[in-house]
């Protein structure tokens, strides 16, 4: 951890040096996952041949290198440095829907980097307070070293069995409730929807409906473009909004849809690594 704590301090210029030297070792020595990530391309992608599956692999393995080290540069980087590399493009967002204890939700996913993400609306908008739900990781010190980083600049990390709790405790306050809805929903069979999915059937948890049309929150997903190394874009596109119908769901089958479109603009830019269809 103290490793780690030392690269933070290090110009990104030299870290992404480091991750071309990770990007070589995950993908030609210890192949970290190239099973997983090879049936999900070629799955996701079946009109795809064999050097194009291969040419996608690599950019993710690339960009999954230059996560992490953006990951580890997030303890330690400035608010003004981080504006500067991740920008939103309507950035008087959270204030046209914030105030007078109103309070809206924001489904993210797993494209890079959804960490600097957090940090950047965190960064952006000191004066909003913006509840995470995550998983506790079962490494407790790496789940230290992230709680630290995601609570930098405001993020208020809510664990996920106390969602309902935490919101109801401050049910006065105007919030922003962020949920990455795109992992494996680690729930009971019932508890789930399945839909269509990048060509599979696919399994999400229907909470991502339930929060929303319970606290009648507006949703929005936030789209992450990274347009250049180590530099994003952010923007914030509606999926639905009150009155919301008790039956159907809209809410699921927006996002979804939302979601692959956005995949597959940058498709070498989302975690291919991450057993999402293993149910």
């Amino acid at each position: 951890m103290f490793l780690i704590k030392l690269l933070s301090k290090l110009p990104l210029k030299f870290l992404y040096l480091l991750s071309d030297c990770i990007f070589f070792f995950i993908y030609y020595v210890i192949k970290y996952r190239r099973k997983v990530v090879f049936n999900n391309l070629k799955h996701s992608f079946p009109e795809k041949g064999r050097k194009e599956i291969q040419a996608l692999a690599k950019q993710f393995y690339h960009n999954f290198s230059d996560a992490f080290m953006e990951m580890v540069k997030g303890l330690s980087i400035s608010k003004q440095e981080l504006k500067k590399r991740v920008i939103l493009q309507n950035n008087d967002f959270f204030a046209s829907f914030l105030g007078a204890g109103n309070s809206i939700m924001i489904a993210t996913s797993h494209t890079f980097n959804w960490e600097w993400a957090l940090l950047g609306c965190c960064a952006y908008y000191p004066e909003v307070k913006v509840n995470v739900i995550y998983t506790p990781l079962t490494n407790l010190n790496f789940e230290k070293l992230l709680f630290k980083m995601r609570s930098r600049f405001g993020g208020i990390m809510v664990e996920k069995t106390q969602v309902a709790k935490s919101i109801l405790r401050n049910r006065n306050i105007s919030k922003v409730l962020v949920l990455n809805a795109d992992q494996v929903p680690q729930a009971k069979m019932d508890s789930l929807y399945w839909t269509k999915f990048l060509n599979q059937d696919t399994a999400f948890f229907i909470g991502l409906e339930r929060i929303p049309k319970f606290f009648n929150y507006p949703i929005y997903y936030m789209k992450m473009t990274r347009f250049s190394r180590g530099y994003y874009l952010i923007d914030f596109l509606k999926i639905a909004a009150p009155p919301y119908e008790k039956d159907g769901h809209t809410i699921l089958d927006n996002y979804v849809e939302i979601l692959e479109k956005h995949i597959l603009e940058d498709p070498g830019n989302w975690l291919w690594s991450h057993r999402r269809w293993k149910f």
